[in-house]
């Protein structure tokens, strides 16, 4: 079933209590705050047999909670709002269209590795919920754009996470890179146009930590 603030309420208050009490933490060093940047998603495997495919460009964004063991050392954990999809296009006998989006729910856990006073590297895993599925379709078979049923999807995406940032007092400028594990198609129907589609994003995002001194 499509997600609501009822049903998805719990999910949020429990993650964000758990990021907001990581970041508050009394140790030097330990953040919280908030995040936002673009998005460059694609579904990596979908439309093989396609002429063209286009990454999807869009915002995201939500809260991160950091607890610091040293100046160099730390594990982050954030709660985003995440964007994906990708377009596909057809040239033949038949041109035609398709644009996939895709929303989640998103939550990123990794290790922060400290290079120097301003530089950080980060790796790990994300975990995502999905919480809204469009299609919309373009060409010689007319056109159309519909909220797809959520079945046709799997509900629960992860996968693993590199990055970057750049340390400028209590803002971080960034790079992301998300690899999907997991296949998205759950149905015939749309396992015949994705095949084993997975998610992958590269994300570009400016930080800023609300407990900086």
């Amino acid at each position: 079933m499509p997600c609501t603030l009822r049903s998805c309420f719990p999910i949020l208050l429990t993650v964000l209590l758990i990021t907001c009490s990581l970041g508050s933490a009394a140790q030097s060093g330990n953040r919280f705050g908030v995040k936002a940047g673009a998005s460059f998603s694609n579904l990596r495997g979908a439309g093989e047999d396609a002429t063209d495919k286009d990454l999807r460009t869009a915002i995201h964004g939500g809260v991160f909670g950091r607890v610091s063991a040293s100046d160099q050392l730390g594990i982050q954990a954030e709660l985003l709002y995440s964007p994906k999809g990708t377009t596909i296009r057809y040239d033949g006998l038949v041109d035609q269209t398709i644009t996939f989006k895709l929303a989640y729910l998103e939550l990123p856990v990794f290790a922060v590795v400290g290079i120097g006073e301003v530089l950080e590297l980060h790796a790990g895993a994300y975990a995502g919920y999905l919480l809204s599925s469009n299609a919309s379709t373009e060409g010689d078979l007319g056109s159309d754009d519909d909220e797809l049923d959520r079945d046709n999807f799997q509900g629960a995406d992860y996968g693993l996470l590199l990055g970057a940032g750049a340390n400028l007092g209590p803002a971080q400028i960034g790079l992301r890179y998300l690899h999907g594990l997991a296949e998205l198609a759950a149905s015939e129907g749309s396992r015949m146009v994705l095949g084993d589609a997975r998610n992958s994003a590269l994300q570009v995002y400016l930080a800023i930590a609300l407990n900086a001194k």
